[in-house]
Order: C-alpha cells, then structure tokens, then sequence
C-alpha cells in the first residue's frame, strides 16, 4: 500500500537533506504540481520531513500517467519545463559505507597510489552531508521528443522494463539538485 501527497513548493528549501533519511521515495512532477509517493509505514515521516524543508503536504492525489506519452531517461535533475510532460524520480538512501566506498573510487585515478581523503568524504563520514541514489523518468509526447525540445534526455524505444531498471545516479544531499529540480 502507497501513500501519496501532494506539495506545495512555495517556501520549499532543503528538500534533499530531508528526503535522504527514507528508505526509499518517488517524486512525480507534473503541470498538476509536486507529488510524492511512499509506502504507507512511511506517511507520518514524510510529512514531517517536507514540513521541517519548509513546505506543506496534504494527502492525496493519483500519480496517473497518461497513456500516449514515451518514456525516457534523464541523465540530470536539472528542471524541465512541465508544459506536456510528466517528469518522475525515484530515490534511495545510501549508506555511510557505500557512500564513502564511492566518493574514494571516484577520487582515485589510475595513476595516483595514495591521495588523502577528499572533502566530501569527511563530509559524509562525519554525519554533516549524504549522498542519494536517484533515477529519472520523464514521459511525454513523441513529438516533443523527437523536436528536441526537451533536451538531457533519451527516449526509452523498445524496452518498456529500463524505467525500472535505469542505471542509478548519485547526488550529494548538500548540492541542492533536487530541491531546485522540486521548485521547478
């Protein structure tokens, strides 16, 4: 069983700090305005946690798609504009360990033996930061597609499973990326 609200993002600031303490969360974008849905266990929190990001959320709303729109994959959490389309992201909690295991593959090289610990891992090892994992779906019109218009992202042809199965991002809670990807 899911709960969804719908949010109001006027006054919407540190959404990702909050939101990165749930096990997992949906985010759907539409002209209609911000949803998210969560699993039932996890209502009571979620709405805390969108009250302390500064916005409030009540209960209800249908995350529908409508059937004459493509998918396709977002390879950023920069804003689209809404006008036809509907754009959904998903994301997870990631641990201290796989965080941390992250960051330093990412800081190494090939060429370099021992670097000292990047500032984002003492970031994340001391509690004061978090990374998120995040996939990103955006559905709309073929024609939109094709024309360019929205640009960053790859319709999704012949396989209909890669919404669910799309390679995960990562985003650093402190960057901001999806408070500003809410706030549109």
């Amino acid at each position: 069983m899911t709960a969804v609200f719908r949010v109001e993002t006027e006054g919407l600031v540190d959404l990702d700090r909050h939101l990165v303490q749930l096990p997992c969360v949906s985010l759907m974008r539409s002209e209609a305005g911000l949803l998210i849905e969560c699993a039932e266990e996890l209502a009571d929190e979620v709405s805390a946690l969108v009250a302390r990001a500064g916005a409030r959320a009540t209960r209800g709303g249908t995350p529908s798609l409508v059937t004459d729109l493509v998918p396709a994959l977002a390879r950023d959490l920069a804003p689209l504009p809404l006008s036809g389309l509907v754009d959904r992201v998903t994301i997870r909690r990631v641990g201290t360990n796989e965080a941390t295991l992250r960051l330093a593959s990412a800081s190494r090289g090939p060429f370099r033996r021992r670097r000292p610990p990047d500032d984002r891992i003492r970031l994340v090892l001391r509690g004061e930061d978090r990374l998120f994992a995040w996939r990103r779906v955006v559905w709309a019109k073929a024609a939109l597609l094709r024309a360019g218009a929205v640009r960053g992202v790859r319709p999704i042809v012949f396989d209909r499973g890669a919404t669910a199965r799309g390679d995960e991002r990562w985003s650093r809670a402190g960057a901001g990326e999806l408070t500003r990807w809410a706030r549109g």
